[in-house]
């Protein structure tokens, strides 16, 4: 009876901390409909809306891979569609960088500033 229960436990609480660690932190199913906007129907400015609400997720999770994501298809769809010159991307890229923490993404943000 101890042993039945214990094991009963024990599947419980693993069930528990599966579910917990499959939590989705690369955002598929929102990507997939961001590139699918893009590329099959054209719609970049509801593409950039997306994006920028998949960075603002991105950012409260502390998800950096996932923030740098969005970082770059935002100034590449800001690029296509907007009136926003080089200036102002320069700009916003240099306030990404200096609040930036993690030192792998802010090197990477340095790296797509130096391009520009």
């Amino acid at each position: 009876m101890r042993y039945s229960l214990a094991v009963i436990f024990f599947f419980f609480s693993f069930t528990i901390s599966a579910q917990r660690t499959q939590t989705d932190t690369s955002f598929l199913k929102e990507w997939f409909t961001i590139d699918t906007l893009i590329l099959e129907k054209g719609l970049n400015k509801t593409a950039l809306t997306k994006v920028n609400e998949l960075y603002q997720k991105a950012s409260q999770r502390n998800l950096p891979a996932q923030k740098l994501k969005s970082l770059i298809y935002r100034y590449s769809l800001e690029n296509n569609i907007t009136e926003k010159g080089y200036k102002e991307i320069i700009a916003d890229l240099s306030t990404e960088i200096d609040t930036e923490k993690v030192p792998v993404v802010k090197a990477v943000l340095q790296l797509l500033l130096a391009r520009k």
